[in-house]
């Protein structure tokens, strides 16, 4: 497994170098920015597994960083670090998402220990037009520690798949013009049909009536109906994650 990707975002300069040193010897790859406005430049640039957010900055703080980091990269694990872990701030970080906050000073072996364990979480791509949708999905997997991409086309979709080596897609039934029979093929192009995806819809009846069902029934692995049933989607997961 390639060593995960690290962005330090610290307006403290030495602060920022010191455990990027750190992290760096223990073999991550590390950008290190130091402003709001120069992080976001860096996530539309290149791809990251993990931002270590100092929450007190001038130009933004780590909640409103996250919130629009989240935008470009949902599939990225944010660890806010604060000397206030009993500000309003540190709610504020949980509700955008922040998925642990630390004091400051960081103690590094509880840093690292935080950064190894999202190496070992599964890494879900929401494929679905209705946004509102995927934000609650992506609230619902990331309280199950799972790190989720979203994509609302058929484009969005492949260009995912191939910056981010996903393992489960949840992949809508009707995107519009976009068809799940051309997602999935192009989820499926050169050969990489290792992703395991589960088709989830809206309505039973068109599903099991639909010709396009029985086009994708040798790709997909389970179909779910909406309201989705959160228990049962879980353990599919789980299960095809041991395969």
């Amino acid at each position: 497994m390639p060593a995960l990707s690290v962005l330090i975002v610290d307006d403290d300069v030495d602060i920022a170098a010191n455990v990027s040193d750190i992290l760096q010897e223990f073999g991550y790859t590390v950008t290190s920015a130091h402003d709001g406005e120069s992080a976001l430049a860096k996530v539309n640039e290149s791809k990251f597994d993990v931002a270590l957010l100092d929450f007190k900055m001038p130009d933004m703080d780590g909640a409103t960083l996250y919130e629009r980091i989240r935008k470009i990269q949902p599939q990225m694990v944010a660890i806010m670090v604060t000397a206030n872990a009993g500000s309003d701030g540190v709610d504020r970080a949980i509700g955008a998402g922040v998925w642990q906050v630390l004091r400051k000073p960081v103690e590094i072996p509880e840093l690292l220990g935080k950064i190894e364990s999202v190496s070992n979480q599964a890494l879900i791509l929401v494929v679905d037009d209705d946004e509102d949708f995927c934000f609650s999905l992506w609230e619902i997997l990331r309280e199950k520690n799972f790190r989720v991409g979203i994509a609302h086309n058929e484009l969005e979709a492949k260009r995912q798949c191939g910056t981010v080596d996903y393992d489960v897609v949840l992949l809508d039934l009707h995107l519009g013009e976009h068809t799940s029979e051309a997602i999935l093929k192009s989820l499926c192009t050169d050969g990489n049909n290792a992703v395991r995806t589960i088709l989830i819809t809206g309505n039973r009846k068109s599903m099991e009536d639909s010709a396009e069902m029985k086009l994708l029934r040798g790709g997909v692995e389970s179909v779910f109906y909406k309201p989705l049933p959160l228990d049962e989607l879980f353990e599919k997961i789980e299960t095809l994650l041991l395969k």
